[in-house]
């Protein structure tokens, strides 16, 4: 017997690892739709590798936010800016 073809994205309610890690960002940002939070979480509750790699990235967010910006010493920038022109 043959395999339907499987329904587009929108219409499904599980998301794949792909799909979720390619969302993981946005996600994390609160920048996805009510249904795609659902969808994240219960591929969660399953996925225990999709868990770790949001753990992962949920850390290094952290980590960014708390790091302190440094100023570019002023050569620097101003080579930058020759080498973007």
């Amino acid at each position: 017997m043959k395999e339907k073809n499987p329904r587009p994205q929108e219409k499904r309610s599980e998301l794949t690892c792909a799909e979720v890690r390619s969302l993981l960002f946005a996600y994390l940002d609160q920048e996805v739709e009510e249904r795609i939070i659902y969808q994240i979480e219960q591929h969660r509750t399953t996925c225990p590798n999709c868990t770790k790699v949001m753990r992962s990235y949920r850390l290094v967010i952290e980590y960014l936010r708390r790091t302190e910006e440094e100023e570019v010493p002023e050569e620097i920038h101003q080579r930058l800016l020759r080498l973007i022109d």
